[in-house]
C-alpha cells in the first residue's frame, strides 16, 4: 500500500511539474472552453496557417530535472483550452545555467525552496480563424442549392390528385432527406393523403 501511495504521489508531482500563468489580453472577448487535444502548438508565428487573434500570454516554468518539453506543451494546451484558444505560439525554452543548477542544489540541501534552476518560457495563446470558402467551393455549393430548389419545385408541380406514388417517383425520383425540408415534407404528405383519398372515392 505504501509503495502504491508513493507511486501515485510521484505521478501527480510529475504531471504538475510545470506551472503556467495566464494573462488574458481582452477579458471582454470570451470564447467557450475546448478540449486540450484541439489546441495546436506552433513553433513560430509564420507556421500558423491563416489569420489569428491573440488571446492570452502564457508564462511557464518548471524544475529542469523533470520539466521536459512535452510537459510544457501539455500545460500550454490545458491552459489555452480553458479560454477557448485553439493554438499556442511558443518561444524557445530557456534552460538554467550550470551556476544556477549548483546554487539550486546548495539551497535545496538546506531545504530552502527556489526557482533558480527552473526552465522558463513564454507563449501566446491564439485563436486561429476559420478559413473562408474559396470561390470554387462557393460556386459548387450554390449550384447544388439551385439544383435542390429546382428539384423541389418540379416535385411540387407534378404531384396532382389521382397520381400514384410510382408515377411521381418516376417523374422526379424519390425524395431524400437532403432535398426536402420539414415544411416541404408536411406539404407533400398532405398532398399524398389527398391523392389517396381521391383514389378511394373513385373505387
Amino acid at each position: 500500500m505504501r509503495n502504491a501511495a508513493a507511486v501515485a504521489i510521484l505521478s501527480a508531482s510529475l504531471l504538475s511539474c510545470v506551472s503556467t500563468a495566464t494573462t488574458v489580453l481582452n477579458p471582454a472577448s470570451k470564447r467557450p472552453p475546448i478540449t486540450p487535444d484541439k489546441v495546436v502548438i506552433y513553433t513560430s508565428a509564420d507556421k500558423v496557417p491563416g489569420k489569428y487573434e491573440e488571446v492570452a500570454l502564457l508564462t511557464s516554468q518548471g524544475d529542469y530535472t523533470v520539466a521536459g518539453d512535452d510537459k510544457f506543451y501539455q500545460s500550454f494546451r490545458q491552459e489555452a483550452a480553458k479560454i477557448g484558444a485553439n493554438g499556442v505560439i511558443i518561444a524557445p525554452i530557456e534552460d538554467p545555467t550550470t551556476g544556477q543548477k549548483v546554487g539550486s542544489a546548495i539551497l535545496g540541501a538546506f531545504l530552502i525552496p527556489t526557482t533558480m534552476a527552473n526552465r522558463k518560457t513564454q507563449a501566446t495563446a491564439i485563436y486561429v480563424l476559420p478559413k473562408p470558402p474559396n470561390p470554387d467551393e462557393v460556386l459548387v455549393k450554390a449550384t447544388a442549392e439551385n439544383a435542390r430548389l429546382v428539384r423541389l419545385d418540379k416535385f411540387d408541380t407534378v404531384v396532382q390528385p389521382g397520381m400514384t406514388r410510382e408515377a411521381m417517383f418516376e417523374a422526379v425520383g424519390p425524395p431524400t432527406k437532403l432535398d426536402i425540408s420539414r415544411s416541404k415534407i408536411a406539404a407533400i404528405q398532405r398532398r399524398l393523403r389527398n391523392t389517396l383519398a381521391a383514389q378511394e372515392r373513385h373505387l
